[in-house]
């Protein structure tokens, strides 16, 4: 809530809502507080952006847009008729953050939560890294390509001119804490307090 306050109608997007999207809880505590939210999601199944429609009829959100496609695809939807003041990337897999970094970057999106998840094999040799005595052991490979990852998102965003800051965060029903990020342009919002 901090990411918007003092905005009257705050734009958020998500990225890979799925059935339920995570973004839903924000816009209905917007909505009590006597915001004006819009909601944009974005998801590449066609059931699950039904559901989803499903989902905010029965909870009575309004200004809610759900759009299927792909975020990396040529005809992926675009935001570049609006600027949004938040995107959300919780639990997307493998590339697909990276796709919503880009569309966060091209949007010149105020703020975004990233906890990446599913690292792709060797992004830990990719951040510069090796793996050495944990080569044989495919659990800590995967947990350091999951590292890798992070630093590889935390690049990309200082490199873009945001400022970042990690926090854990804890998804059932996958059992394990995530990383996550908080990226949000100096000057803003300014630093967000009691983040963690």
């Amino acid at each position: 809530l901090d990411l918007v306050a003092g905005i009257t109608a705050p734009l958020i997007v998500e990225c890979g809502t799925g059935p339920s999207p995570l973004g839903f809880i924000l816009h209905a505590s917007l909505m009590r507080a006597g915001y004006s939210p819009r909601f944009v999601g974005i998801e590449a199944s066609p059931a699950a952006v039904t559901a989803a429609r499903e989902l905010a009829t029965r909870l009575g959100l309004e200004g809610v847009e759900l759009v299927t496609g792909e975020l990396g695809a040529s005809d992926s939807p675009s935001l570049s008729s609006f600027s949004p003041h938040l995107l959300l990337a919780v639990h997307l897999c493998g590339s697909a953050v990276y796709d919503a970094i880009d569309l966060g970057r091209r949007s010149k999106v105020g703020a975004m939560v990233l906890v990446p998840c599913c690292a792709p094999a060797g992004s830990w040799e990719g951040a510069g890294f090796s793996y050495g005595k944990a080569a044989s052991h495919d659990l800590l490979r995967v947990r350091l390509d999951r590292v890798g990852m992070i630093l590889s998102v935390l690049q990309r965003m200082t490199e873009a001119g945001y400022h970042v800051e990690l926090f854990e965060t804890y998804l059932p029903p996958w059992r394990e804490v995530e990383i996550g990020l908080l990226a949000y342009r100096p000057g803003g919002r300014g630093k967000i307090k009691a983040w963690r």
